[in-house]
């Protein structure tokens, strides 16, 4: 058992590991980065400046090494920062955490109703509450 729980512990890292490189890569792939789209969206370009704010993000390095540094920081809770509101992102998305419980805590009662409702179309197949469970 504890090699079993051993293993499925090591895959479930592995698999994390895979979906942030894909995050990670999905992110970058896309066209332009963020200082193009702050210059594009300002209406100007000064070559130096783009530069100088390329340099302070970090997008003049390697991408392993971008990998390392967004690995490290999201592994510390730094999620980034808006650009939109000019907040750190955990300060966006903390007051909204409350309303998405709140919501999901609904769902195992949406389960249980569901399955007791369509207990009876199981038992009897092409009754009228089979009809009205599937619509």
């Amino acid at each position: 058992m504890g090699a079993y729980l051993a293993r499925r512990f090591l895959l479930m890292l592995l698999t994390l590991f895979g979906i942030s490189i894909i995050i990670f890569l999905m992110l970058r792939v896309m066209p332009g980065n963020i200082v193009d789209i702050l210059y594009d969206a300002a209406g100007y370009v000064n070559p130096r400046e783009k530069a100088k704010i390329e340099a302070e993000l970090g997008l003049d390095k390697p991408i392993v090494v971008q990998y390392a540094i967004w690995i490290s920081g999201l592994a510390q809770g730094d999620l980034g920062y808006s650009y939109v509101s000019e907040r750190p992102a955990l300060e966006e998305i903390a007051p909204r955490i409350p309303i998405t419980a709140t919501s999901r805590s609904a769902f195992p009662y949406s389960w249980a109703f569901r399955w007791v409702s369509s207990a009876p179309c199981a038992r009897i197949p092409a009754s009228i509450t089979c009809c009205a469970c599937s619509a």
